[in-house]
């Protein structure tokens, strides 16, 4: 697929850090749900969670009694 010019990236939910080691060379990477996708060279996309969204966030599983962790 290299050699043909198709670039190979991988999507997770997981965190950079989390990512597991294939021992493939991937072209980029979406993590965080793609919120962070970058490659070897630079961020692509970044969209972090706002203050507000993460206290709404909160406060609704607080009232449907949801742990959250």
């Amino acid at each position: 697929m290299k050699d043909s010019g198709i670039k190979i990236c991988i999507a997770t939910g997981r965190s950079p850090v989390q990512l597991p080691n294939l021992e493939i060379y991937f072209d980029g990477y979406l993590t965080f749900n793609g919120s962070y996708c970058f490659n070897d060279k630079e961020t692509i996309f970044y969209q972090a969670l706002s203050t507000t969204d993460v206290e709404m966030i909160i406060k609704n599983a607080k009232k449907l009694g949801i742990l959250l962790q």
